[in-house]
């Protein structure tokens, strides 16, 4: 087993400033202390509520790559959005890697999994479905004409029945993304509680 050895007593930082200023010049020991020690279980912790209570195919490793590429790019652009006088970092570092976490997700397994804009993962049973399951397809097919209102029922169409893009069912509706998401979201809970509760896996 390949033992740590622990960072000197200076990278126990008091000052969140300080902190942040030592990563974007370049302190290799202060990104560690960062992403490997002091906030480690942040990112443990947003992985554990976005991906495995999810169960989506998703890379702890990979995630962790592409979130410190988020925060690194454009000389560590992201990170100095932080301001210490608006709260301390921890709080900031979560939200940061929450909602990188979460729209990084939704934005590949929209089908699986859905979530709402803020720190609690939307529970519509979404991903209880199995769709491939054809006797659910049949009877989507056969209660959506009873679905109201129209406009709902034919995005959940669009991205059910013909498997659209999200995008441009958005840009038909004159919609954003994330509201064709909501709609659909909304949607689906409706079904499941009126129509569907007996393919819920």
């Amino acid at each position: 087993m390949t033992k740590i050895i622990p960072l000197p007593r200076r990278y126990a930082y008091k000052d969140d400033a300080q902190m942040v200023a030592d990563v974007i010049a370049g302190d290799n020991l202060a990104t560690r202390y960062v992403f490997y020690e002091q906030f480690n279980g942040i990112l443990h912790g947003c992985y554990y509520k976005v991906v495995t209570a999810r169960n989506l195919p998703v890379q702890y490793e990979d995630l962790i790559q592409e979130l410190f590429f988020h925060i690194s790019k454009d000389n560590w652009g992201k990170l100095r959005e932080y301001d210490q006088s608006k709260g301390e970092f921890y709080k900031w570092f979560t939200t940061v890697v929450f909602r990188f976490f979460k729209d990084y997700c939704k934005k590949t397994y929209y089908r699986v999994s859905e979530f709402t804009d803020d720190n609690r993962i939307y529970d519509t049973k979404v991903d209880y479905f199995d769709w491939d399951n054809s006797e659910l397809m049949r009877d989507l097919k056969r209660v959506l004409p009873e679905f109201e209102p129209p406009r709902d029922r034919e995005i959940i169409e669009a991205l059910i029945i013909r498997d659209e893009d999200k995008k441009d069912v958005a840009k038909r509706y004159g919609l954003h993304v994330d509201s064709v998401s909501r709609i659909f979201r909304e949607g689906i809970a409706r079904l499941v509680s009126n129509y569907l509760s007996d393919y819920k896996k």
